[in-house]
Parts: C-alpha cells; sequence; structure tokens
C-alpha cells in the first residue's frame, strides 16, 4: 500500500507549528541576540539623556532595566546579562559624577550601582525562566493541538488501509524519515501484514522477531539504524512502527513521545476498525440465526406435507390389495411423483433463498433469446399448469436481452408457478414479452384474487404471502423474494400490479437490451401489454 503522490509533497503546517519555529530560529541567533541587546542599551541611553533635567540620576537606572527585562523575554538569561553589565556601565558613564568617566564620586553612588546590578541580575534570570517555561507551554499546546487534530483525522477515516496510509504519510514527514507499519493477523497466525510507501516492502526475519519482541519490551531495534515503537491500543498491542535512520540521527526523547503518543491513537483507531468489524460478523451471525431458525419453522409444515403424501402413497402401493390393481398403483405413482416434484421446489428455493443471502450468487451475463427462455419455462410448467390456459406472445423481432439465462428461467419459473397457484383452473395465464424503447419487457398475468392491498409493500419480502386460509395454495413465501433477488443481480428491476382490465395479478420484468436499437412498441404488441 502507497501513499498518493498528490498527498506525498504535502507538509502538515499548524499556525502553531510555524510560531514555534519562528521562536526557534530567534534563539539560535546569538550574534543577532547580542548586537540586540546592546542596541537596547544604547536606546535607553538616549532616552536617559533625553529626561536626564527631569528626574533624579538614580531613577535613571530603571530605564536600563526595562532594556534588560526585553532582552530577556526575547533572547533568554545570557544576553540578558550582557544587557544588565553594558547597561550599568553606561548608567555609570554618562549619568553619575564626575560625567564620561566609570569612576563615582559618592558611596550613594555605588550602592545604586551594586543593587541594580543585582536587580537587573535577578529580573534577568526569572524573565529568563518564565520565557523558558512559556517556551515549554507552547510546545506542549502545539504537541497537544497537533494530537488532537490528528485523532480528529483518524477519526474520519473507516479503513485499516487508510489509517495505515494518513499515519505513515503524517510520521514520515515530522520525522523526515521512512517508515512503516506491521500489524498483528487477526487469524491468530503470528504473521504480520505491513504497511508502507513501497508496496513490495517486507519484513525480513530478523525484523519480524525485532517485532513480536514487543510484546515484552517497550522498543526494540532490528539494526543500528532501525528501530520498532509499539502500537499500543486499548485490549493490547495491535503492530509496531519502524523508523529508519536512526543511526545517523537518533530520536529524541520529544519525538519519540510525541510519536509514542500519535501511535496510541493510531492503535486505538485501528481497535475502532477491529471492533466495527467484530459487530458486523457478529450481527450478520445472528441474524443469519435468526433467518435460519425462522426458515425451517416457515417451511417445516411445506416440507413435512409432501414427504408425507409420498410415504402414504409408497406404503399404499405395498398393500396385498393392490397387487393386481396396476390403474390404482399408477395413480399412487403419480400422486407421489407430484408430491416429490413439489418438495423439489420448495428444496431449490430453500437453496437459492441461502445463495442470495450469502452473496453467493455468481451471475455471467450475455445476450439472451428471450423466446428460447419462455419456451423453457413452458416446458417445466408442464405438470403445474396443465389444467390452465397458457397464452404465449413474443413477437419475432424480439432481440436478446442482457441477462442469464439460468437465472431468469428460474425467475419465470417461479411467477408462473405463482400465478398457477393463486388462480383456479381453467383460468387463463399470459406470458407477454416486447421491446419498449431500449429495454425487454415480460410480464406474467393471472386471473386470480390479485394482490392485496396491504401486501402491496411487501410483496417481494421474505415469508410474505397472502392470506388464503388453510384451503389457500401451500408455499414458502420465497419464490417472489428469489425472483427479485436474481433480477437485481441481472441489472433489471421487476414490479407488481393489479390488472386493469380484469381480475388478476401481473408482475413485470425488465431487462437491458443487448442491441443499442430503441424502437417504439407497435401498436399490435402495445394492445396486448396486461397491466
Amino acid at each position: 500500500m502507497g501513499v498518493p503522490e498528490s498527498q506525498a509533497g504535502v507538509a502538515y503546517a499548524h499556525p502553531g507549528a510555524l510560531l514555534g519555529a519562528l521562536k526557534f530560529a530567534i534563539q539560535r541567533t546569538r550574534l543577532e541576540a547580542y548586537l540586540i541587546s546592546m542596541a537596547l542599551v544604547a536606546a535607553a541611553t538616549f532616552l536617559g539623556m533625553a529626561v536626564f533635567n527631569l528626574v533624579p540620576t538614580a531613577s535613571l537606572s530603571l530605564i536600563y532595566l526595562v532594556a534588560v527585562m526585553i532582552t530577556a523575554q526575547l533572547y533568554g538569561l545570557w544576553p540578558a546579562i550582557l544587557c544588565s553589565i553594558l547597561g550599568i556601565l553606561a548608567w555609570d558613564f554618562f549619568f553619575t559624577l564626575p560625567y564620561f568617566t566609570l569612576e563615582l564620586e559618592s558611596e550613594r553612588d555605588v550602592f545604586t550601582l551594586i543593587f541594580f546590578l543585582i536587580t537587573a541580575l535577578v529580573i534577568s534570570g526569572m524573565t529568563a525562566v518564565v520565557r523558558r517555561q512559556n517556551g515549554q507551554l507552547a510546545l506542549l499546546a502545539d504537541k497537544n493541538r497537533n494530537l488532537y487534530d490528528f485523532a480528529q483525522e483518524l477519526a474520519s477515516f473507516g479503513s485499516i488501509e487508510e489509517i495505515t496510509s494518513f499515519t505513515i504519510q503524517r510520521i514520515s514527514m515530522l520525522l523526515s524519515r521512512e517508515t512503516s507499519v506491521a500489524l498483528a493477523n487477526r487469524s491468530g497466525s503470528g504473521n504480520l501484514v505491513v504497511f508502507s510507501r513501497d508496496e513490495t516492502e517486507a519484513l525480513s526475519d530478523t525484523e519480524l522477531s525485532a517485532a513480536l519482541l514487543l510484546n515484552e519490551l517497550p522498543r526494540s531495534r532490528v539494526t543500528r539504524d532501525r528501530i520498532f515503537l509499539p502500537l499500543i491500543g486499548l485490549r493490547g498491542r495491535v503492530g509496531a512502527m519502524r523508523i529508519g535512520g536512526v543511526l545517523e540521527k537518533p530520536l529524541s526523547t520529544s519525538e519519540e513521545e510525541q510519536v509514542t503518543a500519535m501511535l496510541s491513537q493510531v492503535a486505538v483507531a485501528i481497535e475502532r476498525i477491529w471492533l466495527s468489524e467484530e459487530h458486523k460478523s457478529a450481527s450478520l451471525a445472528a441474524e443469519t440465526e435468526r433467518m435460519r431458525n425462522t426458515l425451517l419453522l416457515s417451511v417445516s409444515h411445506d416440507l413435512r406435507t409432501p414427504l408425507t403424501t409420498i410415504i402414504g402413497s409408497l406404503s399404499t402401493m405395498e398393500l396385498p390389495q393392490l397387487a393386481g390393481d396396476d390403474s390404482g398403483r399408477r395413480e399412487l405413482a403419480s400422486i407421489a411423483l407430484d408430491e416429490a416434484q413439489r418438495l423439489d421446489r420448495f428444496i431449490a428455493n430453500l437453496l437459492d433463498m441461502t445463495r442470495l443471502e450469502l452473496g453467493d450468487l455468481k451471475v455471467s451475463l450475455s445476450p439472451t433469446v428471450i423466446d428460447d427462455v419462455i419456451a423453457s419455462v413452458v416446458q417445466r410448467s408442464q405438470v403445474l399448469l396443465q389444467n390452465h390456459r397458457l397464452t404465449v406472445r413474443v413477437p419475432d423481432d424480439l432481440p436478446p436481452a442482457v441477462a442469464n439465462f439460468d437465472l431468469l428461467e428460474q425467475a419465470l419459473f417461479n411467477l408462473a408457478d405463482n400465478a398457477g397457484r393463486y388462480s383456479s383452473p381453467p383460468d387463463e395465464i399470459e406470458i407477454l414479452a416486447f421491446l419498449d424503447h431500449g429495454t425487454v419487457v415480460i410480464q406474467i398475468a393471472d386471473q386470480g384474487p390479485g394482490i392485496p392491498a396491504q401486501l402491496a409493500g411487501a410483496l417481494f419480502q421474505k415469508f410474505a404471502r397472502a392470506p388464503q386460509g388453510d384451503a389457500g395454495p401451500s408455499g414458502t413465501g420465497l419464490g417472489l423474494t428469489i425472483v427479485k433477488g436474481f433480477v437485481d443481480a441481472m441489472g433489471g428491476s421487476i414490479a407488481a400490479a393489479n390488472r386493469c382490465n380484469g381480475t388478476g395479478a401481473v408482475f413485470t420484468i425488465r431487462l437491458p437490451a443487448a442491441s443499442n436499437e430503441e424502437s417504439e412498441p407497435t401498436d399490435a404488441i402495445a394492445s396486448q401489454t396486461l397491466s
């Protein structure tokens, strides 16, 4: 996994970090600090000359104390000490008798000079301490702000790959070193999954051992130039970060503390993703178990009924009274065959529903001749619809549809079976196909009671069945759900409605036409539309 090139050269710059860098640059410019302290002494001298006749001579020393405080605040202790010494000398040279010499005429001036020097040194030291503490507090505030921003950005990511990519990018820029992340394999195999800028990078045996040693050590060294820092979350170690280039430039205590704090945030973010995945897996397992129990309760009666009929028919055929009754035995064999076929349909629906629920449905689409699919459905439905009048209308110039032959055939067979069970013989069942603006439309209609209003919005949900009472048609309530799953998998759509020109329901499947040619349906075809 690599870091995007568009982000690799973008440095993260916080205003506080820029201010800290500016202060650090000023602090490191020592010559400039001493020169400015001398300039402040000169400025204090000119100011003293301006007010010489207005204030007592001893009070003029306070002007130099202001210069000392400014120097200590800006540049620290030693420039402030220089400013103190130069200030007391300037005060003695320009403002005490005899003027323009370093001699002191009175003992009062000597004591003033000593107290000034002591006061200046104390103020310099205290101001320098305060300045250093403020600098440390500013650095700590910058670190906390950066950690907060880092944690905020981590919270926006929803995958392990995004988190590790962002972490490698940020810490690499912070340390100006190559880094990579090794995460523990959640399968418990003991292996590590490596994330780095270089997708082909892998850990050597030595590095693997060093990373695994982090179970017992706060950090481990692979070679003299590489170390590992652990990623420790709320539930323990989740991995480690490898940092290179430590031989030429070892990590400072401040850098290691900051990186360790960042890695703690990373570990918590990774655990968050893992916990989310575990929650999804647990929810899926619970839903699967609930579905399994519901399915067993729903189909237990429908499975037991054909089995009981088959067993009863075959047992009756073995009775001695039917030994010479061929017509009776053939009738019983026909009943057993019908129930076995019914049981086969139940089991097929259960298997199809399981494939849909588990996402194990493999779909390959190709141009499919609708006439051939409908012919296969009619052949399979002969026994089911033998007492109904079946009408099929498919124009000769209907283009192929982009579909899967097996899935489309099973979907149409389920609709034909549904139409046969909810309509009474010899009611007509119609199958119609036509082209509508580049879309192949297939409709199956019956003359049954239609779709109840209370079931209209949930018709394609699992176990949804029209209330028919004990004498109504049997079924698992999965047939239409499977139809919708298959049609959706082929990129099509399905809708159901009650017929406008009579009683009954009509199911409409729409699939993309294989050809790019779009044409309006002809009057003859349009007049046959069932909805």
